[in-house]
């Protein structure tokens, strides 16, 4: 899903995750790690492990970024807008 808000937003889509637990990956309330940064395209431009503690680091061309779906929603005259 991290990959279809990218591209249908046409932004960057960081995800931010902790990382499972290697000893009961169906512990109540644990995550599942995999932290990403998924570019506008689509592209995962890096992923951390499921169990592994990771910083991911990133540069991002932001022109790279339309948000034209967040952009519409300003300018159309829509139902919402106001």
């Amino acid at each position: 899903m991290p990959i279809a808000r990218a591209i249908e937003n046409g932004i960057y889509f960081v995800m931010a995750n902790a990382p499972a637990d290697p000893d009961n990956i169906n512990r109540s309330g644990s995550s599942h790690g995999e932290s990403e940064f998924i570019h506008p395209d689509g592209d995962v431009l890096q992923e951390a492990g499921f169990f592994t503690e990771e910083v991911l680091i990133q540069d991002l061309d932001l022109r790279a970024a339309s948000g034209e779906i967040a952009r519409r929603a300003v300018e159309d005259q829509a139902a919402l807008k106001d």
